[in-house]
């Protein structure tokens, strides 16, 4: 299948896809190490790069790829492309991730989902999980002519906008509207509970409104029911009952469905549409849109987190198998030292309580979240180096040029940062030692950083 490279897409991450089967509907780079982001994740030159790679047929794709990067995979690569298949699209949020790869110098993680899978949750917010990061700006690597695919992209960025409407005030400014939406597929995701930057979901806006008023300044404009005052970067939008209930009627189904069940007490039996009338008439209308949030989020952020450990079970150390013989050390070291976190984890908060009673307890706010034509949201405007969009090529370049003795001064310097335990090991017992060590350090690391599936 031939592969459409967009105009954003940089050399660098080219040469990290061409490592791969090519047989790719969509694929995207996203997270830290593409746009730049604020707090403990702004230095992107040690951030891990995430990837998704959307394909037809994942039995095929996983075949090909386990053929050209055996050691990529966990122990469940020897169940073969049918188990691994199997795993991907019937456990968690129907992606499959390997993690902790090196490949052209650069550690990465990419997750393999498949086409019609993705479509349904770009539509219905199935799981919010993959749909869910593509409301935010991303790097489009790849991307063929499925216009299905396409009009879902769309779609999914338009239902953003609605959701986030529902529980934003009448008026608010732009960066509140990106702040909600950003945290949209975060209210109750399970990394939440472990200890993530409490204001990672700001860290990810702030330093990003460019692209993100690239990505949804068409949708806002052309929406009938907002007042985009561009200049002021104000927004309006009707908080009618009326126009409460045009947009709860937009919402994706799987969302619908929830309110519905949080909504409709045992033995009315209600229609959908019945509960979402009288939900535009609710004062608690933004609580019970973010309890349905919760309600996707929860589960299918827990089940893909458990399925982790084991896609990523054998992943005890940078792997450097993509491309050339790289300097496995000096990646290991920037990997062992960064402080790194998951780029799309928010900071949304909200009632946490009983579902089905929403007139108990629903006082805590909503956080969730804008729309673009997707053809343009690939975020490639003037402004990029201004908001944090890494400049991958020229940082590939400077690397080439530095060379092996330079790759040698920062495999000492890493050394240093390591501390006198390592000198220490090395000098007692020589290289074996010191490798044990740092594999040490980095599963560590694994456990402690986790994957943002």
């Amino acid at each position: 299948m031939a592969l459409q490279a967009l105009q954003s897409s940089g050399v660098a991450f080219r040469r990290i896809l061409s490592h791969f089967p090519e047989e790719l509907s969509l694929a995207f780079a996203y997270g830290s190490g593409v746009y730049r982001q604020a707090g403990p994740s702004s230095n992107q030159k040690k951030a891990m790069l995430d990837f998704v790679f959307t394909v037809d047929d994942p039995v095929a794709w996983h075949s090909k790829n386990l053929k050209k990067n055996w050691s990529h995979y966990s122990f469940l690569k020897v169940l073969g492309p049918k188990i691994i298949s199997s795993i991907q699209n019937n456990y968690g949020a129907g992606v499959y991730y390997n993690p902790l790869i090196v490949c052209d110098s650069k550690l990465i993680k990419y997750g393999v989902i498949s086409t019609s899978i993705l479509i349904e949750d770009l539509l219905n917010w199935n799981t919010l999980y993959i749909a869910g990061r593509l409301q935010k700006p991303v790097k489009i690597i790849a991307m063929n002519e499925n216009v299905a695919l396409r009009a879902a992209l769309d779609k999914n960025l338009k239902s953003a906008v609605t959701a986030a409407f529902l529980m934003l005030p009448e008026s608010f400014s732009e960066e509140d509207l990106f702040i909600m939406i950003a945290g949209l597929s975060y209210s109750g995701d399970l990394r939440m509970v472990v200890g993530e930057n409490k204001a990672k979901v700001m860290d990810i806006v702030k330093p990003n409104i460019a692209h993100f008023r690239e990505l949804y300044g068409h949708i806002l404009q052309d929406n009938p029911q907002v007042v985009y005052k561009i200049q002021q970067g104000r927004l309006e939008i009707d908080k009618s009952p009326e126009g409460q209930f045009t947009q709860l009627l937009a919402l994706p189904k799987t969302l619908q469905q929830e309110i519905h069940n949080i909504m409709d007490p045992p033995g009315k039996n209600r229609d959908v549409e019945e509960t979402l009338f009288q939900l535009a008439n609710d004062p608690d209308c933004g609580n019970i849109v973010h309890l349905g949030l919760l309600a996707i989020v929860r589960p299918s952020s827990l089940r893909q987190s458990t399925k982790g450990i084991f896609t990523a079970a054998e992943c005890l150390a940078p792997r450097t198998l993509c491309g050339p013989p790289e300097s496995l050390e000096r990646v290991r070291k920037e990997y062992v030292h960064q402080i790194y976190s998951a780029d799309d984890v928010s900071t949304t908060q909200g009632p946490g309580h009983q579902l089905r009673d929403r007139h108990q307890g629903l006082k805590g706010e909503g956080s969730c979240g804008g729309g673009r034509e997707w053809k343009r949201c690939t975020c490639e405007g003037n402004a990029s180096e201004e908001n944090g969009e890494q400049e991958a090529d020229n940082e590939v370049d400077e690397e080439e040029e530095k060379g092996e003795e330079e790759e040698e001064e920062e495999e000492g310097d890493g050394e240093e940062e390591d501390g006198d335990e390592d000198e220490e090991a090395e000098a007692a017992t020589g290289k074996r030692a010191a490798e044990k060590d740092e594999g040490d350090d980095v599963v560590t690391k694994k456990h402690k950083t986790d994957e943002d599936d």
